[in-house]
């Protein structure tokens, strides 16, 4: 019976493997079909193992071949463009490893041979050209140009190019444009009107003068006039009344 036993047993060793064997190749399968599927494990007893699978041409190309299927696009997109994806993104941009890989990146050369390619050209063409693009470029412009108008340099700027000949010059034309546009006669038929009246009163000349700049700014507020120069808008013959003061 002894002998009988042992031959069973032999038996039934031969035709099944041992237990531990069993489970390391079964967990193994499950690693191998986790790394397809985009997840990893990572506590695994069979470390060398999954070592040689990972070094694999198999994984390799198990691998290859889930970063460019549709489910693994779908899942990026849609994490990018979720609240979650949004937040995470800007503060990884603004973190130090951010900037760091950002400039590594940029001056990498597949990130020159990307910029030299049809793909990218065609890319920044379509940019250049879209309605984002221009809404952005309106905005930065006018945000930086209000930004340097107030500022030290942006005031100094100004008031040497106005002593400038070439500012002269500029004003000069601008006023002579200004007054034969239609805003420039309204401005100037305000101004004349005004002053006239108060003038025809008092015979104050800066009272009228004062009142005749209302009535223009009146109108430069009306009709969105800008840069209108007071002084080259003439006046109507004084009353004779006032001449004789």
């Amino acid at each position: 019976m002894a002998v009988k036993a042992d031959t069973q047993s032999h038996s039934i060793n031969a035709n099944h493997p041992p237990l531990d064997s069993t489970l390391k190749d079964n967990e193994f399968d499950f690693n191998a079909s986790a790394s397809v599927s985009g997840e990893f494990l990572t506590s695994s007893p069979d470390k060398t193992s999954q070592k040689a699978y990972q070094q694999s041409e198999k994984r390799k190309t198990s691998r290859r071949a889930y970063e460019q299927s549709e489910k693994r696009k779908a899942y990026l997109k849609a994490y990018r463009e979720s609240e979650k994806g949004k937040t995470f993104r800007k503060a990884y941009e603004q973190s130090e490893k951010g900037k760091a890989s950002r400039k590594a990146y940029e001056q990498s050369e597949k990130r020159k041979a990307y910029k030299q390619s049809e793909k990218w050209k065609a890319s920044q063409k379509a940019y250049e050209q879209s309605e984002k693009r221009k809404a952005y470029q309106k905005a930065y412009q006018k945000a930086y140009q209000k930004a340097y108008r107030n500022s030290e340099k942006g005031k100094a700027s100004r008031k040497a190019y106005r002593e400038s000949d070439k500012g002269k010059a500029s004003k000069k034309a601008y006023q002579k444009a200004y007054r034969e546009s239609e805003k420039g006669k309204a401005s100037r038929n305000a101004y004349q009107k005004a002053y006239y009246e108060i003038f025809k009163n008092t015979c104050d000349r800066e009272q009228a003068k004062i009142a005749g700049k209302q009535a223009v700014d009146f109108v430069r507020e009306s009709n969105r006039a800008k840069n209108s120069e007071l002084e080259s808008i003439p006046i109507s013959p004084l009353p004779p009344s006032c001449l004789s003061g």
